[in-house]
């Protein structure tokens, strides 16, 4: 069945190439010998510096089809015969990054279909193309040891000359044990939030050898890019070693009357009064008492403490009010304790901005100087391959906030082989944020309105959905047609007649949203990841095509995959053509929010279940969901859903909860369950529960 949005659109299937993050109309499956795609990018003959290029060819019909999705196999190959094959895959996108680099030299490649069943297509012509050495190679004036903060940043500086006069560069740090010691706050110019920087760049490649990297002071990036095209930064370690922005101790004593706790915190851990502590809010947790970075089970996602009513009372021993009446009976004496300094003017171990291919390789952190690891607002075909968030030895905790933190991409992240352990916030969180409606029918026509300037991001082309997040409700869609700045306000022109909204104005959480949905990290990749011991979600996303597959989920405290607007931030919107294959989730939602290994939901304001129908079109198969929590799989406000070929078992884990419910469905449409095998051993669960739930297939 076609979702009503796939029917409005009516988008050539021709514009859905390149992931440009629009809808494909067009679900028809491909069959076998079906011609071979046509491959796009890089063309042939096509010479770049990138270790990692993207690749792109025509996406075929059938593509991200939940009912029978269509594959493609690729090879890459030093030769054209394809006897010295480097690098050989598949993948249900028309795209592709390898997750380890190509050296320099000549390559070719090819792509072929591969139907969902029967034989595979024919290979396409074969394309040539080249990886160049840079042009210019910037050595860093060290020694492997050391402070390293200026030398390095003087190499940034040359190689960013270099670049504007149209050379590709080569930044190389000789490998070795280095210290980056940024000014102290009151010392920094406002602008200075990181150690090293690159802006309005093109073809840099910053090889740090397999450097490690201590920062003594909290609040300052790693590295900061802006603005730029087809940079990649290698092999490094870094760690904030001094100033954290966690700190960790235990729970000696808990007062009912008073609802007040007890913490020695360890030592060489940050105190309460320590500057960045006072400098901004935080939250607190309940840990596993043995395992390091492992939410306490069956306690609160995290406790809001007030700022500054800390409270010292001995060496190393502080007083702390427990917020919410009665929530100090979820502290033991003897917990394990962390809290975090967040909303300090921290930021992310490396951020990025409106930037096009960009890649982290074998970067491994220990900590963030304040907020989360790879924060990348408005990039385009970013890649995060092989990265480690761990925690370091001795500490129960490693980031404060998000893994992978992406907003507003037109292509979505490809993030293979990444591995979390101990972060704050979700592992890893795809979005965008809506745009504000000033006036709807200017001038008595129904598809001209005005938008304020905040979060605007609609252009000619666009795919956009309006939503009442009073209700949880999508009532109508569009296609940008027009968008131009009149009178202080953005303009826009649609290409069709439109309702007016019942609430406008630039609040974005009591008014109407308009949802850019070619800009929601659509066709994005995750997979091979191992995300572990995660505060809230697994991977949460909200994007027009994408694929989460063989991933290793476990021990997140809330959902371990998700498809969710959040109305109160606002993040969304809705997520479709989605394919949920072959993970393995193992005691997900450990926390009272009562997550689920893998859940679909639509949300109104305060989080409650929504009047109308989100994520549709979507494919969960062959999944192991392993000592599940409350739900396994949870379809809420879903619609043209298939949910085949997963296995659900008990292995160790006890139920947290006292109500759980294998498979669950509510305001739900069009659900396929369908050879699915449940064997749990553990008293008190419920196979399943459908409810106000419309087409439902076994």
């Amino acid at each position: 069945m076609k979702h009503p949005l796939t029917a409005r659109l009516l988008v050539p299937l021709a514009i859905a190439a390149l992931g440009t993050g629009v809808m494909c109309t067009d679900a028809r499956r491909a069959a076998p010998g079906t011609p071979a795609p046509r491959l796009e990018q890089p063309a042939s003959g096509a010479a770049g510096v990138s270790p990692f290029p993207r690749f792109h060819w025509e996406r075929l019909p059938g593509t991200l089809d939940h009912r029978a999705p269509v594959a493609y196999d690729i090879e890459i190959a030093r030769d054209a015969a394809f006897r010295d094959v480097v690098d050989r895959d598949r993948v249900n996108l028309a795209r592709y990054i390898a997750d380890k680099p190509l050296d320099p030299g000549d390559y070719h490649w090819r792509v072929r279909a591969v139907p969902p069943a029967g034989e595979s297509g024919e290979w396409s012509h074969a394309s040539a193309f080249k990886i160049a050495p840079c042009d210019e190679t910037v050595r860093a004036d060290l020694n492997g040891s050391g402070e390293a903060l200026p030398a390095l940043r003087e190499a940034f500086a040359r190689a960013a000359a270099l670049c504007r006069t149209g050379r590709s560069v080569r930044i190389v740090v000789p490998k070795g044990s280095y210290t980056l010691t940024p000014g102290k706050p009151a010392e920094r110019d406002l602008t200075e939030r990181e150690c090293l920087k690159l802006r309005d760049v093109s073809d840099v490649i910053v090889d740090f050898g397999g450097s490690s990297f201590a920062i003594p002071r909290w609040g300052c990036a790693f590295t900061r890019v802006s603005g730029c095209r087809d940079v990649a930064f290698l092999d490094a370690t870094v760690d904030w070693d001094r100033e954290l922005a966690f700190t960790q101790g235990i729970v000696t004593a808990t007062d009912a009357a008073s609802e007040k706790i007890t913490v020695r915190l360890e030592p060489g851990f940050p105190e309460f009064d320590a500057p960045h502590f006072l400098k901004g809010a935080g939250f607190g947790l309940l840990l596993h008492p043995t395992i390091p970075g492992r939410m306490k089970a069956g306690a609160p996602i995290h406790f809001g403490f007030r700022a500054h009513a800390e409270v010292k009372i001995g060496d190393r021993l502080w007083e702390l009010p427990v917020p919410g009446k009665g929530n100090v009976k979820y502290f033991d004496i003897g917990d394990r304790f962390v809290k975090f300094a967040r909303d300090n003017g921290g930021t992310s171990l490396c951020d990025s901005r409106e930037s096009e291919r960009l890649t982290y390789y074998g970067i491994t952190s220990y900590s963030t100087p304040g907020g989360g690891h790879y924060t990348s607002f408005y990039d385009n075909e970013l890649a995060i391959l092989h990265c480690r968030e761990l925690i370091k030895e001795g500490r129960w905790f490693g980031g404060n906030a998000d893994g992978v933190h992406a907003k507003g991409h037109p292509t979505g992240p490809w993030v293979e082989g990444l591995v979390v352990d101990g972060v704050g916030d979700d592992s890893i969180a795809f979005y965008t944020r809506p745009s504000k409606i000033h006036a709807a029918h200017v001038n008595g026509n129904p598809r001209v309105f005005l938008f304020h300037g905040d979060s605007f991001n609609l252009e000619p082309g666009d795919q956009v959905t309006f939503f009442n997040p009073r209700r949880g409700l999508y009532y109508a869609h569009a296609v940008v047609e027009e968008s131009a700045v009149e009178g202080g306000h953005h303009r826009v022109v649609f290409d069709r007649d439109l309702p007016v909204p019942e609430k406008m104005g630039p609040d974005p959480l009591m008014t109407d949203q308009v949802w850019n949905r070619s800009k929601t990290c659509g066709d994005f990749m995750i997979r091979h990841c191992r995300l572990t011991n995660v505060r809230r979600y697994g991977a949460v996303f909200r994007a027009l095509g994408g694929v989460i597959e063989n991933n290793h989920i476990e021990a997140t405290s809330s959902t371990g995959i998700l498809s969710m607007n959040e109305p109160p931030w606002p993040n969304g919107p809705m997520s479709s053509e989605i394919l949920i294959q072959n993970n393995t989730l193992e005691n997900n939602g450990l926390d009272l929010t009562r997550g689920s290994a893998i859940a679909l939901m639509t949300r109104k304001l305060r989080y409650e279940p929504a009047e109308g129908r989100g994520p549709y079109n979507i494919l969960i198969r062959g999944n192991t969901i392993v000592d599940w929590q409350a739900h396994a799989i949870h379809l809420s406000g879903a619609e043209n859903v298939i949910v085949t070929d997963n296995t659900i078992l008990s292995e160790k884990e006890p139920f947290v909860h006292g109500t759980n419910i294998a498979f669950r469905a509510h305001n739900a449409k069009d659900i396929t369950f369908r050879n699915n095998t449940v064997r749990d051993q553990r008293p008190g669960y419920q196979l399943r529960s459908i409810e106000r739930t419309e087409g439902l297939w076994d």
